[in-house]
Order: structure tokens, then C-alpha cells, then sequence
């Protein structure tokens, strides 16, 4: 059984711990998806860290691209000459402990279903946001990708790099984008445009985007 989780302390290492992680370039698709879902990594823990660095390298070596990482650990690809579009999804999880993780597969549902006893949830949040976005770079389809930290625990990634692109909006990677879409949301059927600090774009910008993806089916 998993120990007590107390928010106001460090997440416990228990059993399973990692000293590296590292995703072969040859991974891709559905087999990259259940490498990364893999691992429990709390914002702040020696997993969250290994896993991002473990994401910079995969571009590198997979995809061809380069990356850059701020100071807090965020990591930015761009796609493209200029682009205008940014694409988000956080590395952290919310699990109650670091470390690797063991899961099954139900083929005839297609699902993964979380085996580990010291694993709270599974991590699809946002382990396939960021699967998506593997997939769209290897596509080439142009944009800034940003991988953002602690994003589960108060938006402390996009924050921050909210903060760095306000001071540097000609160096930051950010710089050329007038638009942000973040795959943040189980399912097919959701646009956000609130959350719990108020609008987070327009109306008119939603039901644009939303057209498009009923387009694409």
C-alpha cells in the first residue's frame, strides 16, 4: 500500500527508483506512449527531472530537432520559420510518489490500467499530451512546442516562462507566437476557454479550433 501523502512534503521514494531514464530513438507511436507512461514523477523529484531530460534527448536523437531549457527545466522545440502557434503539455504528474511504475494492457478495451500498488493513477495526464505533441513534431507540423514543469501543482512552468518571455519577447522561443493550444483534457469533446482564473481565450478562437478538429473527424 501506498504511504499517506502529505502535500506539504516531499513526495516518498518508494521501491522502483530510477538513476536514469532514456527513450530509444527507435520508439515512436504507441510504443514511446507506454515507455513514458512508465514513470511516477512528481513536480520536484529526481524522476520529473530524469524524464525531461530523458524528452530533450529523444528529440534530439529521434527527431532531428534542437531544444532549449530555461532555468526552472522547461523545454522548448520550435517547428518552423517564425511560427506563430505554441503547443503545450507538462511533464509532472499527480502521483502521490516518484519512481517507475508497472501497468497492463486490456487489448480487447485498448486501455491501460495502472498495476503498481504505490501508484495512485496512471499519469495519462499529460504523459499523452506530450505523445501528441512527439507525434506532431515527427509530422513537421510547425510550431513552439513547450514542455512545461510543476504545471500540477499551480502552473508553475507556464508561469514562469509567462514571466521570462515578458522580459525577453525578442529571444524568448515564445517570441513569434500570438496563440497557444495545450492538449491538457481526457477525451474528444472539450475546448476550454476558463478555467479557475478566468478566460483563457476567446470565444470566437474555440469555435474556430473546434471547427477544424470536426473537420478532421
Amino acid at each position: 500500500m501506498a504511504r499517506k501523502y502529505n502535500k506539504n512534503q516531499a513526495p516518498a521514494r518508494i521501491g522502483n527508483m530510477v538513476n536514469s531514464i532514456h527513450f530509444s530513438p527507435k520508439l515512436k507511436g504507441r510504443d514511446l506512449y507506454y515507455a513514458m507512461l512508465g514513470y511516477r514523477r512528481p513536480y520536484g523529484t529526481n524522476t520529473e527531472k530524469l524524464f525531461t531530460r530523458a524528452l530533450g534527448k529523444y528529440v534530439g536523437e529521434a527527431l532531428k530537432l534542437s531544444h532549449s531549457t530555461d532555468g526552472l527545466g522547461n523545454i522548448f522545440v520550435t517547428v518552423g520559420d517564425s511560427p506563430s502557434c505554441a503547443f503545450t503539455a507538462h511533464t509532472d504528474t499527480v502521483h502521490s510518489v516518484e519512481g517507475k511504475q508497472t501497468f497492463s494492457i486490456d487489448k480487447a478495451l485498448d486501455h491501460a490500467i495502472v498495476t503498481d500498488p504505490n501508484s495512485s493513477c496512471l499519469g495519462a495526464d499529460d504523459t499523452s499530451g506530450i505523445i501528441i505533441m512527439m507525434e506532431m513534431m515527427r509530422a513537421k507540423i510547425e510550431g513552439v512546442y513547450c514542455f512545461f514543469v510543476g504545471e500540477e501543482v499551480g502552473g508553475i512552468g507556464s508561469t514562469d516562462a509567462a514571466k521570462r518571455l515578458a522580459a525577453n519577447p525578442k529571444t524568448h522561443p515564445l517570441g513569434t507566437c500570438n496563440k497557444m493550444i495545450s492538449f491538457d483534457r481526457r477525451g474528444y469533446d472539450d475546448v476550454i476557454t476558463e478555467q479557475g482564473w478566468g478566460e483563457c481565450c476567446s470565444l470566437e478562437f474555440a469555435q474556430q479550433l473546434a471547427g477544424q478538429l470536426n473537420y478532421a473527424g
